[in-house]
């Protein structure tokens, strides 16, 4: 009489299943009584009822997750992937509750009859799974894969993975008005959760993407290093903070189907731009020539007069940026950018033989941006930069720039044009006004998915009033090679060569004739134009935590060379630094 009551109880909450929404499975167990079931299975047979399927199936896989041989459970599980349509899910579960040594003749029994009962939802599903991964595979264009896609749904409009893959093309082809129609008409009551998180991520790059927005970026550094050569003009090896070969590896992964461009981060105006002729400009003028320096003999040979010392650097930065997405028709033809930004940079040697290297830079500025649906991007920053020199004010720096990037053949070009006005008379008569002009195409190449190589070439004028022995001529090439070991951890190597020809010859008027005549004769004054060579080698490493920190650290070795013997030195920096961007 028992197992005759059992086998009727069951088979009743078999069809009830469906036809209700609930289940009370194996009832001959003593686990599955209704007195006997965990208050989680409990809720989730509430949810079910309810038609809240994917809210369901999360409490139940939370759930066996402590309790992974809790079989009513596993049933409910099963049957609840079943209501989903995931028939493979819900058929590869039965199987193991099948071989399961703790089900009982008449559980297995009535799974049996169960799948039985939906052979034909099955095998129908099946079809159409295999219907959907043809077209996803196929050769065509997207345009034919969305016709073959639409009709596919025409006869079977709950297919929810077609909805979705449907959703991803209409993004992929810039389908605006099409893809938030079909995103908003999908249930997400009856999704799996593999299938929730399919249509977040396509809500959010349509969000991203199709929206407007505006967002607020907070970034900060802090560095310690240690030069070798403190006392000698030129660069500490830390220009830009964003290393030739290095990137921010923890951007989000590319979304499949519509994301497969390589999309250029609207940041790239705003790195840090302390290049090398730049922090030379900061420094005390290198041409002055002191009456001790005669009177001592003093010599510049840079490796006789070396002295090593440490350094910090603190650098932050905050932008508000506001992105308009333009569309016509439905669909989407460009993107507007525009933003304000302020940045801050001061570094400090310890060592009081460095101070003429002690700089602090506050910018100012605002951009404006559009971005095509080819990836090209056209923007236009300009700024105003504060530059003071040990604590003392040196110059504002007015500056513009238009560049314009674009992909081709999977490389990604940038050129871009930017004019300077350097206005030292402000705070120094003893000083003249400079322009600048600077011409740049830089080149990035992704090799494989984890080697990267980045390229740059640039020529610059720089016009002095009244000082041609400060106006120059530079060309200045670069190559370096990222290796991504994996999303937190890479590596860059590179090396950038600069060459640079002045166009003047200095007067000295403030020298007698005698102390001139010993000035050229101790090879510290030069009645020919300076040149220079400059040459860096760099090995960078970086270490991502999670979005919002990272460390970086950086070795390199440089070296000038001029015919003016005074200029030349070599130089070799260690450095380290923590990151921080929210």
């Amino acid at each position: 009489m028992i197992n005759q009551a059992t086998f009727i109880a069951t088979a009743f909450l078999l069809v009830n299943l469906f036809m209700q929404g609930g289940i009370a499975w194996a009832q001959d167990t003593p686990a599955l009584t209704s007195n006997g079931q965990h208050p989680t299975v409990l809720r989730a047979i509430r949810l079910k009822k309810a038609g809240e399927i994917n809210q369901a199936i999360k409490q139940l896989r939370n759930h066996l997750q402590a309790h992974p041989k809790d079989l009513h459970a596993q049933v409910e599980l099963a049957a609840s992937y079943f209501l989903a349509k995931d028939y493979t899910k819900g058929s590869k579960l039965f199987k193991k509750i099948l071989k399961s040594q703790d089900a009982t003749d008449t559980v297995r029994s009535n799974v049996i009859r169960f799948i039985q009962q939906h052979k034909k939802n099955i095998s129908d599903q099946k079809q159409l799974n295999n219907q959907l991964s043809f077209i996803k595979k196929s050769q065509q264009n997207t345009s034919f894969k969305i016709s073959d896609t639409q009709k596919l749904l025409i006869k079977n409009k709950d297919f929810t993975n077609a909805q979705l893959y449907l959703v991803s093309l209409y993004l992929k082809q810039y389908r605006a008005s099409e893809a938030q129609h079909l995103l908003t008409s999908i249930t997400r009551k009856r999704l799996t959760p593999e299938q929730e998180i399919a249509l977040k991520r396509l809500l959010h790059h349509y969000q991203k993407h199709y929206e407007a927005r505006s967002s607020i970026t907070i970034t900060g550094s802090w560095l310690l290093g240690h030069d070798d050569n403190i006392a000698a003009s030129g660069s500490d090896g830390l220009d830009g903070l964003l290393d030739l070969a290095i990137e921010d590896y923890y951007e989000e992964e590319p979304e499949e189907e519509f994301e497969e461009d390589n999309e250029e981060e609207f940041e790239e105006e705003f790195e840090e731009e302390f290049e090398e002729d730049n922090e030379e400009e900061f420094e005390e003028d290198p041409d002055q020539v002191h009456e001790c320096d005669i009177d001592d003999s003093c010599s510049e040979d840079d490796e006789k007069t070396k002295q090593s010392g440490y350094f910090r650097r603190l650098n932050a930065s905050v932008k508000i940026t506001h992105i308009t997405p333009k569309i016509d028709d439905g669909v989407l033809t460009h993107t507007l950018e525009t933003a304000l930004f302020a940045r801050a940079s001061d570094r400090q040697y310890q060592d009081d033989e460095a101070r003429h290297r002690n700089y602090q830079v506050l910018e100012l500025g605002a951009s404006l941006g559009r971005r095509s649906n080819s990836n090209s991007r056209l923007s236009v920053p300009i700024s105003m930069k504060r530059i003071q020199l040990d604590g003392e004010d040196l110059a504002h720096f007015y500056e513009g720039k238009v560049s314009y990037g674009f992909n081709t053949g999977g490389t990604r070009l940038t050129f871009w044009e930017k004019l300077s006005y350097r206005d030292y008379q402000r705070f120094s008569d003893s000083k003249e006004n400079a322009l600048l002009l600077e011409t740049n195409l830089s080149a990035k190449h992704p090799i494989s998915s984890a080697l990267t190589l980045k390229s740059q070439l640039s020529f610059s004028l720089l016009n002095t009033d009244n000082a041609q022995h400060l106006s120059y001529d530079r060309f200045k090439g670069s190559l370096g090679i990222g290796y991504k070991v994996s999303r937190s951890l890479s590596f860059g190597i590179g090396t950038e060569y600069q060459k640079t020809d002045y166009k003047g010859l200095r007067d000295y008027p403030e020298l007698e004739e005698e102390q001139e005549e010993t000035c050229f004769g101790l090879e510290l004054c030069f009645d020919f134009n300076r040149q220079d060579n400059y040459q860096n080698l760099y090995l960078a490493s970086q270490f991502t935590f999670n979005a919002n920190w990272s460390i970086k650290g950086r070795v390199s070795k440089a070296k000038r060379d001029s015919n003016q013997g005074r200029y030349d030195y070599t130089r070799t920096t260690l450095s380290a630094g923590i990151y921080v961007k929210f």
